[in-house]
Formats: C-alpha cells, sequence, structure tokens
C-alpha cells in the first residue's frame, strides 16, 4: 500500500544566507514550520534525510522517487540552493500538479519561477520570529490542502506548454504508477491474520483503474466499515478521498453513519460527511452536522467556511434570507479569523452583493478593499499578469463591485489570455453574471463589453 506523502526538497542543517550573511538552520524551519503545517493539512512529511537507506541503495534514485511519487512536493528556496532548484525543476518537468513552492521574503526569484507564486517568510538574524510562525504555518497549510484538493496545474512547464502532455504520453497514469510502484521506508504495513488487511484494501483502492471497479471495491470497504476504523484508523483519509474519487456521495454517507458516533464526529470525518449531503441536497442534515461541529470548534475557519458553503446552498434552494444571512455571517467570521484567505471574503462579498438594504453595501465597501489587499499580498505584490487565473478572476469580481471598470477590462483580458479551457471562462462569466445588479445604464453598457471580452467577441 502506498500512502499519500509529501517530500520537501529543501537545504538541510545550517547554512550561510548569501544576501544577509547571517546563518540559517534549516533543521528548525523543517520542525517548527514544515513539518507541523504539512501533518496539519493530512500528510506525513519527509526530506531526504528520511530515506534512511541501506548502505547498497542510491541516495539519488531514492530522491528522485520521493521527486516523483509524492502527491504533494514542497519546495523551500531560501539561498536558492542548487540541489533544491534541481529536484524542483524534476517536479515540474515530470508532474503537472501539487507543488508548492515557499521561500524567505529576502530570496530573489530566478527568472524562469517568477510567474510562480509562493509560500513566503520572514527571517530575523537567520529564524522565523515567532510572531510570525503561527500565520505562516497556516498559510502553508492550507497551500498544501489547496494543490491536493483542486486539479489546478503547479508546474509552469505544463501550464505554458500544453503540448507537452501530447509529447509525454498518459503523463498523469504514469505518474500514478510510479507512486504505487514505490513504498517509502517510513512506514510499515499493517495485516491482520485471518480477515483483508484494512491496508490492502485500500491498496486494492489505489489499484482501480476505472471507476466501476473503485465502486465495487468500496462495496467491500462499506461492509466492514467499523472493522477497518478499528484497525487502522489513519486510513479513514484514504477511503474517504477513494468515494470523493469516484464520486459516490451516498458510499460516503453510509461509511460515516456506520462509524462510531467519536469516529463519525470528529472534524474530518463530519466535513466530509457535511460536504457529501449537500452535494446530494441533504442540506439540512448537513447544516446540522456543522452546527454540531461548530460547538466543538467555534472559531474554526474551515468548519465555518463549510457551514457558510450549506447555508449558501440552502439559500440558492429555497430562497430564504435568514439563509442568506447566516452564510455571509460564517464567511465573515472565518475571514477575520484568517484575514489573508481572500477566497472566503470573496465568497462574503457576492453573497452581500445579493441583498439589496443599505446595511449590506456598507458591509461590502467595508470588506471589499480588506479582501483586495489580502488577494494582492498573497500574490507577494507581482503584477496581475503573473497571477494564475484564478485569482485574476477574483480580481475582476473584485473590480466590478468596485465598479471599477477599467480595472475589471484588465483583468477580463488577462483572464481570457490566461484561460486554457472554456469551461473556465464559462465559469467566470456566470460568477459574474452574479454580480450584475443594481447597476446604471452607464454601468451595464461596461458590464456589457466586460462580458464580451470573456466571451472572446469583443472587437478592437
Amino acid at each position: 500500500m502506498e500512502e499519500p506523502f509529501c517530500y520537501v526538497a529543501m537545504p538541510l542543517g545550517i547554512k550561510p544566507d548569501p544576501g544577509s550573511g547571517a546563518t540559517i538552520d534549516f533543521d528548525r524551519i523543517f520542525t517548527t514550520l514544515i513539518r507541523p503545517a504539512v501533518e496539519e493539512a493530512g500528510l506525513p512529511c519527509i526530506r531526504a534525510d528520511d530515506l534512511h537507506l541501506p548502505a547498497s541503495s542510491i541516495i539519488q534514485a531514492e530522491i528522485f522517487r520521493a521527486i516523483s511519487g509524492s502527491v504533494v512536493m514542497i519546495g523551500d528556496l531560501t539561498t536558492l540552493n542548487p540541489n533544491v532548484l534541481y529536484e524542483v525543476g524534476i517536479r515540474h518537468g515530470f508532474v503537472p500538479m501539487g507543488t508548492v513552492l515557499m521561500r524567505s521574503w529576502s530570496t530573489p526569484l530566478p527568472f524562469n519561477l517568477s510567474m510562480v507564486m509562493t509560500v513566503g517568510y520572514p527571517l530575523e538574524h537567520g529564524s522565523i520570529p515567532e510572531s510570525h510562525l503561527s500565520e505562516t504555518r497556516a498559510a502553508l497549510t492550507r497551500a498544501v490542502q489547496l494543490v491536493r484538493s483542486e486539479t489546478r496545474l503547479t508546474s509552469p512547464v505544463f501550464s505554458l506548454v500544453p503540448e507537452i502532455e501530447q509529447a509525454v504520453p498518459d503523463v498523469k497514469r504514469r505518474t500514478e504508477k510510479l507512486r504505487a510502484a514505490w513504498q517509502p521506508n517510513f512506514r510499515v504495513l499493517m495485516r491482520s491474520p485471518g480477515k483483508p488487511s484494512a491496508h490492502l484494501l485500500v491498496e486494492q483502492l489505489k489499484n482501480k483503474n476505472s471507476i466501476n471497479e473503485l465502486s465495487q471495491q468500496l462495496k467491500i470497504v462499506e461492509s466492514q466499515a467499523q472493522s477497518l476504523a478499528n484497525e487502522a484508523p489513519e486510513l479513514i483519509p484514504n477511503i474517504l478521498e477513494s468515494y470523493r474519487y469516484a464520486s459516490d456521495w451516498e458510499g460516503l454517507i453510509r461509511f460515516a453513519y456506520q462509524l462510531e458516533p467519536e469516529r463519525r464526529q470528529s472534524k474530518m470525518v463530519a466535513q466530509e460527511l457535511a460536504l457529501a449531503l449537500g452535494r446530494l441536497n441533504h442540506v439540512d442534515q448537513a447544516i446540522d452536522v456543522m452546527l454540531r461541529l461548530k460547538e466543538q470548534h467555534p472559531d474554526d475557519p474551515e468548519v465555518l467556511v463549510i457551514l457558510g458553503w450549506s447555508y449558501r446552498q440552502r439559500y440558492f434552494t429555497e430562497g430564504n434570507a435568514e439563509d442568506l444571512d447566516q452564510a455571509i455571517s460564517a464567511y465573515q467570521q472565518a475571514f477575520e479569523l484568517n484575514p489573508t484567505d481572500w477566497h472566503t471574503g470573496m465568497q462574503a462579498l457576492t453573497l452581500l452583493s445579493q441583498r439589496r438594504d443599505n446595511s449590506a453595501q456598507s458591509e461590502l465597501s467595508d470588506l471589499l478593499p480588506r479582501v483586495k489587499q489580502a488577494l494582492e499580498t498573497g500574490n507577494q505584490g507581482y503584477p496581475e499578469h503573473a497571477w494564475n487565473f484564478w485569482d485574476v478572476a477574483t480580481n475582476l469580481e473584485l473590480s466590478i463591485l468596485a465598479k471599477n471598470w477599467e480595472g475589471a477590462m484588465n483583468s477580463a483580458k488577462i483572464a481570457a489570455s490566461k484561460a486554457t479551457a472554456q469551461w473556465q471562462m464559462e465559469m467566470v462569466g456566470s460568477e459574474v453574471s452574479q454580480l450584475a445588479s443594481n447597476l446604471t445604464a452607464e454601468e451595464s453598457r461596461e458590464m456589457e463589453t466586460v462580458r464580451e471580452v470573456l466571451q472572446g467577441t469583443a472587437h478592437g
């Protein structure tokens, strides 16, 4: 069984900083920042010195397998260490998704990486100030969760040269086969005499080549839900991930409800259960699950976001103004708790635009510049044309809400140049249409011009 893991490419030990001349303790950065952040995201985390290879092994071969076999790879570019840059290059050339780059704020990005977003961190006298550690750790956790849950490209090679996928046949399946073939030696397989091992069942899940085969195997998992959870509770995330991959929301719900109440009410399972219930339009149940979870975690932004999503689902289904207010409140609280996450702030703004009262307009005017600042700060001050497609789309929506039509036109043009699929533009167009309310005749004409750019029908 190959368990998903994160490989970290970074300098080891204490190294000098060419810029400041200070010495940097990279082992401390790993133990206090990177490893806790990755484990919070639900992944084990290893560096090259964690491989513990026999003397007969070739360390480079195992490092290359870790680079290609990890579901997420983090590259710390601080000091522009040649080995780290080489490993990041291998990753970008081989794996389209799942890479997170980070660096100290004082480390300049090489030209070929200038368009890639990074998680930045401050250094004072060669170490991260304690006052910034928690915030940076949370930012890195979010970055790992994002690249693991979304299908966006993180490799500039595959992003800028899309035809490379034809030059590298079936790259996704080839990468998955490599991952399945390599079992990192820091784990031990558990086997239970006389019955199928939980690990073996999950291994079989990972090796299925079609959704039908995966769904059949999930039925076996479902029939042994409690014994699997008791034998190896650490495998529950793998099982839930398999249900998500198969889009088997009913099966996920049945699996969750067969778990002992203590496990079912854990944060991870409760969140997955609520999302599955919401996708099947059992929104009342989803809200009940999340309200109970909120009682345990009242100040958890992630819990508040899913609660907001659930209220949002019910509002758009039933049109109840109270649900709209609850959704806005949940997203606003999440943003206040984590003001660097512009995604939750943007959700609050979009929903505020649905309300027509003066109070909503006042809240929107107060929140909008803070969300825009979070978006710009998160992009490290790079010009908008260097941002990824979805961040440009967010800036487009912010400009429309601010009635900044020049900015909206600029963002629309950049988004059109960055889109790699028609559905991306259609999704952005749909989001923009939701914001087209309470416009004057002149503003409606400006909005129509923005739509033309998004639809590729603008002239001149």
